[in-house]
């Protein structure tokens, strides 16, 4: 395995350690996570709808890579329209600016469903990256400071709830999906590519002690709900899932969409939209206000089929050559039938003046071998290679330390 755990830890620091936790006052928070599988590129978005606002003096999430600078972006000031939070929250909005530019009001769904919330802008300032090693592997703390507005402004005059969301770039892919090939597939004008999701938020299972222990001052947050979104190819199939899935569905509003990812345009694929993707979502949720939830696994195993038109070609180049192979193999064969009747000539031999009579087709079957083993299964030629390399220095040492015996 590359990395540590394939998750995301999700931690408050309390703005008010020393007063006496209640449930009323203890930091209280939903979770909704969107892994963006892109043929452009990967991303993460975390957004943090956090209750008690006052209580938290600072949000903090460990991720298992190593995150460069410049790849945490704050989603707060995209989210300027009520037709995107809209298309966000899956929700009527209400959205009107604030005073400040760290903050705007948002009203979600009416009457007795409304909800009220602030949300928050970032500034680069209030984004810090921490390196953390665990062993052989490098992770990343992502430390974020909340708005001096958010907690010197009156309680009139600002809600108790404040959503707050992030994206991340450059994910590598390995760390939530891996991958499987069909070692045949080089023989085939198509194959199944099965990837495999692994996703966990606030799983402590496997989790370095580096990160858990690293400072007590963090707390794990009362999760009201945890959603997990995982956009992926229209031509991908879920054969399988874990419990806690809801169902999968297509991005309306593609523009919008198209918007809020900065598709099209996005990395090298000048021609990308979101229409040729689906969303996947596990949701997990307390039974009633006064319960959370622990964690959540998003498990699932994604089987897409790969074919394209250059696969065909090979397969037809593939099957003239084995043909032309096979055929020639044949000749050799029956002629050294034909060349042992009436003689004294044992088969072999016959075979072996045969072969020997003509020269390419000797060539033909010294590169033959090796040629169809690399397009069968490249990796296992690559370790052969790199077994007869091995061998071949373990040699020459041997040889070298006999010399120097004379």
């Amino acid at each position: 395995m590359m990395y540590p755990f394939s998750g995301i830890i999700v931690r408050f620091e309390d703005a008010q350690p020393n007063t006496t936790d209640s449930k009323d006052h203890h930091p209280k928070a939903d979770l909704h996570v969107n892994l963006w599988d892109l043929r452009g590129g990967h991303y993460l978005d975390l957004g943090m709808m956090i209750h008690n606002i006052q209580r938290v003096g600072k949000v903090v999430i460990d991720l298992p890579w190593t995150l460069r600078h410049g790849s945490v972006i704050d989603l707060g000031g995209k989210l300027d329209n009520e037709k995107l939070l809209t298309a966000v929250f899956n929700e009527s909005v209400s959205y009107r600016s604030a005073s400040s530019e760290n903050i705007a009001h948002v009203t979600l769904g009416s009457g007795e469903s409304e909800t009220k919330f602030t949300l928050l802008r970032l500034s680069a300032n209030g984004i810090e990256l921490e390196e953390i090693v665990a062993g052989d592997y490098s992770l990343t703390r992502v430390n974020i400071s909340i708005p001096k507005e958010v907690k010197s402004t009156s309680e009139t005059e600002i809600m108790d709830r404040a959503y707050m969301r992030l994206r991340f770039r450059d994910v590598p892919r390995a760390v939530f999906i891996t991958e499987f090939h069909p070692k045949d597939r080089n023989l085939l004008s198509s194959s199944s590519i099965t990837h495999l999701l692994d996703l966990r938020v606030n799983v402590r299972r496997g989790v370095p002690d580096e990160i858990l222990l690293h400072d007590p001052t963090l707390k794990f947050p009362k999760i009201s709900k945890i959603h997990v979104f995982v956009i992926v190819s229209r031509d991908t199939e879920l054969p399988f899932h874990s419990e806690n899935y809801k169902g999968c569905r297509s991005l309306e509003d593609e523009a919008i969409w198209n918007y809020y990812l900065g598709l099209p345009g996005v990395s090298n694929r000048q021609d990308e939209t979101i229409k040729g993707y689906l969303g996947y979502q596990w949701s997990a949720s307390g039974k009633n206000e006064n319960q959370s939830v622990k964690d959540l696994v998003a498990l699932g195993r994604f089987v897409r089929t790969a074919s394209s038109t250059m696969k065909s070609y090979k397969f037809v180049a593939l099957m003239l050559w084995l043909g032309a192979f096979g055929s020639a193999i044949w000749s050799v064969i029956h002629s050294g039938f034909i060349a042992t009747r009436g003689s004294n000539l044992h088969f072999i031999e016959s075979v072996y003046a045969e072969i020997l009579s003509y020269p390419w087709m000797l060539w033909m079957i010294f590169l033959s071998v090796p040629v169809l083993i690399i397009h069968v299964d490249a990796q296992s030629a690559r370790n052969l290679l790199t077994w007869a390399k091995q061998n071949a220095r373990r040699l020459k040492n041997n040889l070298d330390r006999w010399w120097g015996q004379f």
